[in-house]
């Protein structure tokens, strides 16, 4: 399987043109490192004046490059909406929402994300009716850092050309359509290692849940193959992943070892990676090491599994067997710009500056965007370090700090950023309890330092460590004087309490978040599933309904205003509710199956009463 989008291929549209913008799409999502895409079909040709255009105000058209809004595309002419999410070595459809408004409101609409969306193309659709198409990218790496860009296409003897450029030039469009693509595929499965159809589709079906974070359903699935395939190798590995979401370590080890010897290289892969998992699980560190290192031998050029292994043995401590894996890593077809990045990383934190700033350049070289190798780069500056290759390097210091806690008032002092340096690569490298003492540390010196409370707070929450994070947070609020400031105490807050199952502590909370965040979905459905698992029906369904009139991931709260409403018994409530988000986005397992699900009730009542 091919690291590509696939465009849906209609009789209306030219699949010449199609294919072109399937291969820069991927190349700007795999240079971005973005985690998804959202890809819009508009009908027709549209010019280059749509990029940056975000509407009218006061009878004059507003065009913003620097922060970017929805354009404002009439709702008749958004042909489809799709979003392709990221999973190893693959792309994958995944539900996204939708994106452009039926009815499209007055004035500016913000284009609405949800921490993940990062990147959005638009695309003409019926190209094979006309002689000429579009192609119109924002990207959004970063909140405060956006670029859009354009490419027009003309038809000339059956094949398309680019015409017309916005914010890119040829050379950039040609890298993203030849060097991104193609080099990220897997071997295609054979029969013995997927299930053959029709049963391909039920394991595609468990695939999709699991990577949707839906292990029940994963997991029935997977035992429905296993009873008309038993010792379906793929089952019994979906089967093992799916146990591990229940946490249920023999179960999956049970199920993994049912899978037996492999003479396909991809299925041996796949079961030494999901033994890797489970012995990370367990904390067997060790044993997933022998893991990674077999699957190494079994794909000895992907770079994404040196990766991994590298990655396990930072979180050993053994910084310098990590670097060397990193080396060669950044020798291997893929994305060098990762490797050296990560490289860089490591060799600032064993004090090997100059080396360090090698790597950075290197990777600022390939994906000058890229956020880590800028930071290590602001760091070293702070940390006070002289060094010649330093100072003939640009001042790339990421303009936007990478936590939100060390913004604004709350940033360390220079006296005091080697320590929260130290700390933070700890936290990084996986080693929460050296990054607890080092913060320790800072605050015996200074007790009311704002970044490292709240990375200690936050580290705390994440060991299951109590030592009186309440007392510590409300210290922090005479603090937080910026908005910014007080949402990430507010965060804090809710991880808090989220993780001892208080939902009922964290809803004034997470009202707070949609009194300041009030026109998009994400955070009311939020505010819904709590007042949900509190036992406010009523309550939480008007905030679904609510949340599905706003602009956002309409479909969701659709989904969750059915569910609350099967829950209250009032099946013919959630049909509606559940077909209308069907209508929007007809691709999420979960919402067929409850649609299936309120059907048959229905039917048996019906039944019921004929009796």
């Amino acid at each position: 399987m091919a690291f590509a989008i696939a465009l849906e291929r209609k009789p209306e549209s030219d699949p010449a043109f199609l294919f072109r913008c399937e291969h820069i799409i991927t190349g700007a999502l795999r240079r971005a490192a973005a985690e998804r895409v959202r890809v819009i079909e508009i009908d027709g040709w549209f010019g280059a004046r749509w990029c940056g255009f975000a509407g009218t105000r006061d009878g004059q058209d507003v065009l913003d490059l620097e922060r970017l809004r929805m354009p404002p595309f009439a709702f008749k002419r958004v042909r489809g909406e799709r979003t392709f999410a990221r999973r190893d070595r693959e792309l994958i459809e995944r539900r996204g929402g939708r994106l452009h408004p039926r009815a499209r409101r007055s004035g500016i609409a913000t284009l609405t994300t949800d921490g993940r969306d990062r990147l959005f193309a638009w695309y003409s659709g019926g190209s094979a009716r006309q002689d000429r198409a579009a192609l119109m990218v924002y990207e959004m790496p970063y909140e405060h850092e956006h670029r859009a860009w354009y490419c027009g296409f003309v038809r000339k003897d059956g094949a398309w050309h680019v015409s017309e450029t916005l914010g890119i030039d040829h050379p950039e469009i040609e890298a993203l359509e030849h060097r991104y693509h193609g080099a990220l595929e897997l071997t295609p499965p054979d029969h013995n290692w997927m299930p053959g159809p029709p049963l391909r589709a039920v394991f595609d079906r468990a695939y999709a849940a699991w990577f949707a974070e839906q292990p029940a359903l994963a997991r029935h699935l997977a035992e429905r193959l296993l009873v008309e395939l038993p010792g379906q190798p793929a089952a019994l590995w979906m089967l093992a992943h799916a146990q591990l979401g229940f946490r249920k370590v023999a179960a999956s080890a049970q199920a993994l070892r049912s899978i037996g010897k492999l003479a396909h290289v991809q299925g041996r892969v796949f079961v030494a990676k999901a033994w890797a998992q489970y012995h990370g699980e367990i904390g067997d560190w060790r044993s997933e090491e022998a893991c990674l290192r077999e699957v190494v031998q079994l794909r000895p050029e992907d770079m994404d599994e040196w990766l991994a292994l590298a990655f396990l043995l930072v979180r050993q401590r053994r910084l310098d067997e990590a670097i060397a894996i990193l080396r060669h890593a950044t020798t291997l077809p893929g994305e060098p710009e990762v490797a050296h990045a990560h490289l860089g990383f490591y060799l600032r934190s064993l004090g090997r500056f100059d080396e360090a700033i090698v790597e950075c350049e290197a990777t600022l070289a390939i994906h000058p965007r890229y956020r880590l190798p800028a930071r290590v780069l602001r760091d070293i500056r702070l940390l006070g370090i002289e060094r010649s290759a330093l100072r003939a390097v640009p001042d790339r210091a990421d303009p936007v700090p990478d936590r939100p806690d060390i913004e604004g008032e709350w940033m360390p002092s220079p006296s005091v950023w080697p320590r929260y340096v130290s700390a933070r690569d700890a936290a990084d490298q996986g080693d929460r309890a050296l990054a607890r003492h080092r913060v320790e540390e800072i605050l015996s010196d200074d007790p009311l330092q704002p970044a490292a409370r709240c990375l200690w707070a936050e580290l705390c929450i994440e060991m299951d460590v109590d030592d009186d994070v309440p007392k510590w947070l409300a210290a922090l609020a005479p603090l937080a004087s910026l908005p910014e400031e007080r949402e990430r105490l507010a965060l804090l807050w809710c991880d808090y309490h989220e993780a001892r199952g208080d939902e009922p502590a964290r809803e004034p909370y997470l009202r707070e978040f949609t009194r300041t965040h009030p026109d998009t979905t994400p955070a009311w459905i939020i505010l819904g599933g709590n007042l949900a698992r509190q036992g406010k029906h009523e309550e939480a369904l008007a905030i679904h309904r609510h949340a599905a009139t706003l602009e956002g991931d309409v479909a969701e709260a659709l989904l969750n205003a059915g569910l609350v409403l099967r829950g209250l018994g009032r099946l013919e409530e959630a049909e509606q509710e559940l077909v209308r988000s069907l209508a929007i986005d007809p691709s999420v397992e979960l919402t067929q199956l409850a649609l299936r699900d309120v059907r048959a009730v229905l039917a048996e009542r019906k039944a019921d009463r004929s009796q």
